[in-house]
């Protein structure tokens, strides 16, 4: 699949990368039908950064696309259309647990 790779400021590159697999039964696989920059994408791309990113960095997180392979337990099907919201918490990690990522979306 195509990705907009992050080089260093002022420099991306569109680049050819694998394709993604589900990591665990419980997530699921979109395929995705478009992908936006936005404004915090563009602001690892001024000199010097306003927002650091490492070199090797897929950029883009404002996703559509199509359920291809459901998660268990996600109540989603093959073809159902969905948004991607990249700052869903999984209120497991270590910064979930210490309240340092801001919830911005409610449990299902």
């Amino acid at each position: 699949m195509k990705a907009v790779v992050f080089q260093d400021p002022g420099h991306v590159e569109l680049q050819e990368r694998p394709e993604p697999k589900a990591r665990g039964e419980r997530e699921s696989l979109i395929k995705i039908l478009a992908c936006g920059l936005c404004g915090s994408d563009l602001r690892t791309m001024t000199d010097p950064p306003q927002m650091p990113c490492n070199p090797d960095t897929v950029l883009g997180h404002e996703i559509v696309g199509v359920v291809d392979i459901p998660g268990a337990g996600s109540g989603f099907a093959p073809g159902d259309v969905v948004v991607v919201v990249p700052n869903y918490p999984c209120r497991q990690c270590a910064s979930c647990k210490s309240g340092s990522r801001i919830d911005t979306a409610k449990a299902r």
